[in-house]
């Protein structure tokens, strides 16, 4: 991503989210699952009458998925896609970033997000 860019977006942070969401977010990662929001044991026993929150059931998501990553982004990582592969019932395409630099913000705006990431979601797209 090029500096211009990445100060413009990192001075907008957390702008467009929560940072209940981003907590979240962690939380999750922490956890290794996709579940609930944490609030914590007697919390997540009045929000959920259970002291863990519960994981969504990703087995049940019936909408064509295709799952774009990368192996620089830290909380999306491949092992963790590979993870998600296995349970998602309906993927009709994965496909990694053909570069190694490729982060978090490079979805975002990088320099050749065209050529490495945006023709094969238009590609995908275009089959709908």
């Amino acid at each position: 991503m090029p500096m211009d860019m990445l100060s413009l977006t990192s001075s907008q942070f957390p702008s467009g989210t929560s940072l209940t969401n981003l907590e979240h977010v962690f939380q999750m990662v922490r956890a290794g699952n996709f579940s609930k929001y944490d609030y914590g044991i007697q919390g997540n026993k009045k929000q959920y009458d259970q002291e863990k929150p519960p994981r969504y059931n990703l087995s049940k998501l019936t909408v064509p998925t295709a799952l774009y990553y990368s192996s620089n982004v830290w909380a999306a990582n491949i092992a963790n896609v590979e993870k998600l592969i296995k349970v998602l019932p309906n993927i009709v395409k994965t496909y990694k970033v053909p570069s190694d630099k490729f982060n978090h913000y490079d979805f975002l705006a990088a320099k050749n997000i065209v050529r490495l990431l945006y023709n094969a979601v238009i590609d995908e797209i275009l089959k709908y």
